[in-house]
């Protein structure tokens, strides 16, 4: 590809050369090129046909992985081991999986056709605005969170005179993130972990609310009790 933009240099320079004395008040970058051509003339020619099925793919796998990540993270919790808190230095060997492997591939290269050399200094900021197709990655990422978080409230939730330690509700989401934090690109770990933080807010809340009822009960019975035997 590099031999191609070089054969092909004066021709670029001379459709930039163009580009610019025709429209002077327009963005000059990213520059036209033969490499950016091909890519563009891939995505539109051949991706564009494969992409639903590939997401298709991809949203299976990733759901099926995350659900092995978050029973993970409850069977730490359970076997008294302290849980890591989530962030990018999580060893790659903890998602040597074959799965995970193929997911991350995908993740690379899809980021690949969406970052040109205008944005690419922005690939490790939160607040990068991917191109499509990442952008649909993203959301496809958001959209399994909210559903995974839902699927976790459910379990946690079901029974409030049983209430779960907040423990193992954190627990559950940390070893989500982590796995997010090594597949997908920063913007998109800070939405999930905006989101996480969100529902072990709410979840904590709860937490408190159930054991204070609890608190009171037990404190009426005794008053009860001691009212009795008096």
């Amino acid at each position: 590809m590099i031999e191609f933009d070089k054969a092909f240099g004066p021709l670029c320079y001379l459709v930039n050369e163009c580009y610019a004395i025709l429209f002077p008040k327009l963005p000059g970058y990213p520059e036209f090129s033969i490499s950016r051509a091909m890519a563009t003339f891939w995505k539109v020619k051949v991706f564009s046909k494969l992409e639903i099925n590939l997401f298709d793919a991809f949203k299976q796998m990733l759901s099926e992985e995350r659900a092995e990540r978050i029973k993970e993270g409850e069977a730490r919790t359970k076997v008294g081991k302290k849980s890591e808190i989530a962030n990018a230095s999580t060893p790659l060997s903890h998602y040597e999986s074959k799965n995970f492997q193929i997911l991350n591939k995908f993740v690379q290269s899809i980021a690949d056709i969406s970052i040109n050399e205008v944005k690419v200094h922005m690939l490790g900021s939160t607040k990068l605005v991917p191109d499509e197709p990442y952008a649909k990655l993203h959301e496809v990422v958001m959209a399994s969170t909210k559903y995974g978080i839902v699927v976790i409230d459910r379990k946690f939730y079901r029974d409030a005179a049983k209430v779960i330690h907040i423990k193992y509700y954190q627990d559950a989401l940390d070893a989500d993130l982590n796995f997010v934090y090594k597949l997908m690109l920063p913007v998109t770990t800070a939405r999930v972990k905006e989101m996480r933080q969100k529902y072990l807010e709410k979840y904590f809340r709860f937490y408190i609310e159930q054991k204070l009822q609890q608190f009171l009960k037990s404190m009426v019975v005794s008053a009860l009790m001691i009212s009795v035997e008096r």
